[in-house]
């Protein structure tokens, strides 16, 4: 069963909207972070496989990118909100949005740490011996560590 979530990201569009569209803040597997230590796939396919789920390879959705900044759009709000009108006094307009990029990098850190917020299907137990651990997601920490943040400008 896939878990539902609703946010409202009005506050947020409110905020870009205010401090402009010169710069944006992009989250997920870059291709400098992609690469695995085996070679045989990148971190941005075993990602996607995950995200969407792989029917023919029986691979369930266990969203670790769109479902944490969803769920967590309010907590990402506040963190990446410290300080802002300081820096945005300061002109330092994308500081204020490398901190969201930072906050959603732990929104999604934090659904791995948490097997989705409790939302991910468990693995199937042949899956469990074959890896001899019950962990989702978290084999070689590969896939966790490829996430990363980045303002750009359009």
């Amino acid at each position: 069963m896939q878990a539902k979530f609703n946010s409202d990201f009005t506050k947020l569009n409110k905020f870009v909207k205010a401090i402009g569209e010169d710069s944006r803040v992009q989250v997920g597997i870059f291709q400098n972070r992609s690469q695995r230590k085996d070679n045989s796939t990148t971190n941005a396919e075993v990602g996607l496989s995950h995200e969407l789920g792989v029917i023919s390879r029986n691979v369930p959705i266990r969203s670790w990118l769109m479902m944490p900044l969803r769920v967590s759009a309010n907590q990402i709000v506040k963190e990446g909100s410290l300080g802002m009108i300081d820096l945005l006094a300061q002109g330092y307009k994308d500081r204020v949005l490398k901190e969201f990029g930072f906050a959603c990098e732990n929104a999604i850190l934090d659904a791995f740490r948490t097997g989705g917020f409790g939302t991910w299907e468990p693995l199937k137990p042949a899956t469990i011996k074959r890896k001899g651990s019950t962990a989702i997601l978290m084999d070689t920490g590969q896939l966790r560590r490829s996430v990363a943040s980045r303002v750009v400008k359009p």
